[in-house]
């Protein structure tokens, strides 16, 4: 039973690093399906303005949509815009802009994945009989 105890704490480690990954990946627009017009193209600053700024899309109907930097940067206010869910190209005024995934969400699947190996290599360690 103790055995069972200490996976529990790494089956956690794991749903957390799920989280995050997911989390990041879902903060871009690759996930997401756009059409429409762009009426507002806005840009928040967080702790570190420039660094860490939030970038927002308003499409026509009012719909707000987070982006990454590059493509709020090259949106302006009057753009048609078009993309698949999971598309990695962006159609903008009939040309094709290719997205990437955030430099956070790139670090977190190389990140996480370790994590989780530190994590089932201490599992491990802990659950090997003693010897006597």
């Amino acid at each position: 039973m103790r055995r069972a105890l200490v996976w529990v704490p790494f089956a956690l480690v794991v749903a957390l690093g799920l989280l995050v990954v997911g989390e990041l990946v879902l903060r871009t627009a690759i996930p997401r399906e756009l059409a429409g017009t762009v009426t507002a193209v806005d840009r928040r600053t967080e702790d570190q303005p420039g660094v860490d700024d939030v970038w927002f899309v308003t499409l026509d109907g009012n719909r707000e949509v987070r982006v990454e930097r590059p493509i709020g940067e090259r949106l302006e206010s009057g753009d048609e815009i078009v993309k698949t869910a999971w598309s990695r190209n962006l159609h903008v005024n009939d040309e094709e802009v290719r997205l990437s995934l955030s430099p956070e969400a790139r670090a977190s699947l190389w990140f996480v994945p370790l994590i989780w190996l530190l994590a089932g290599g201490l599992t491990l360690a802990t659950t090997r009989p003693s010897e006597p």
